[in-house]
């Protein structure tokens, strides 16, 4: 029994989070599943012992497949299809932020290289922080002189 409640409440969690993302009420959610809605409740609390039958029923209701509802209750997400741990994202999400980090370095060292050597006239882009970009380069004296202007 330990291990059935066990499982009950993230898998219960994971029907109320569902259910509330897709902005459905509990009533809703039960008529599409064929079960009462005290009986979702229940289920959304984790002291119902439901049936694969009518978690499949739910997990349908909810747009998802049975085995991604399992992942979500273990503390797990899905990608494409593939059970992912959480570990894993937050992993892959460092080695994105490192590479972005190079590249904007990259860039960086580029544009400052190419204004330094006055071989372009034309700017460079560099990337700013929140990853737009702008324009580094020569202004000519003209737009240079509205500048102080407007200082």
């Amino acid at each position: 029994m330990v291990s059935i409640m066990r499982i009950a409440v993230p898998l219960g969690r994971v029907v109320q989070q569902r259910r509330i993302s897709m902005g459905l009420n509990q009533e809703t959610l039960a008529e599409r599943a064929g079960v009462h809605r005290t009986y979702l409740s229940d289920v959304e609390r984790g002291t119902r012992n439901v049936t694969l039958g009518i978690l499949e029923r739910l997990a349908e209701s909810l747009g998802m497949e049975l085995s991604e509802l399992f992942a979500l209750a273990e503390g797990r997400t899905t990608d494409h299809g593939r059970a992912v741990r959480k570990t894993e994202l937050h992993q892959l999400i460092a080695e994105i932020s490192d590479q972005l980090q190079r590249l904007r370095a990259h860039t960086d060292e580029r544009a400052a290289r190419s204004v330094r050597s006055g071989k372009s006239s034309k700017s460079v882009p560099k990337l700013t922080r929140n990853g737009d970009s702008k324009r580094l380069g020569k202004t000519s004296d003209s737009a240079a002189a509205k500048k102080r202007k407007r200082s």
